[in-house]
């Protein structure tokens, strides 16, 4: 099910997820939706890990996503992915990208939810 987001109206999506959070850093676009899924799976993962989770890129319009190196079919398009990696689209503090990939690969989700590499592309 997806969840429409609508500029200057920030709202609750999950316990510690807001709406402002999933929108396209262009600033521009109306690309502004998530999955109820991907919103759960995301909160699942930060009370996983009992850290906040700041998130750099979750939903990417066309032109937001080539300016941002993604591919022509990416999640992002229907904010439905996101990276797990320090120096990309979500960070938690206190956890390197190596140790951020190897807690998300123990929550069991990564696969679908995150395309995982940590700085280095490992």
């Amino acid at each position: 099910m997806n969840i429409s987001i609508v500029r200057g109206q920030n709202k609750q999506l999950s316990k510690n997820f807001m709406s402002n959070e999933a929108l396209c850093k262009c600033g521009k676009c109306n690309n502004n939706s998530t999955s109820s899924y991907f919103v759960n799976v995301h909160q699942g993962f930060r009370d996983y890990l009992g850290r906040a989770i700041n998130s750099n890129s979750w939903c990417r319009c066309t032109y937001w996503n080539k300016i941002n190196g993604g591919v022509s079919n990416s999640n992002h398009l229907t904010a439905t992915a996101g990276k797990v990696n320090c120096a990309d689209d979500f960070r938690v503090a206190g956890l390197t990208g190596a140790q951020l990939l190897a807690k998300a690969r123990a929550f069991g989700k990564y696969d679908y939810v995150y395309q995982i590499k940590n700085a280095k592309g490992q």
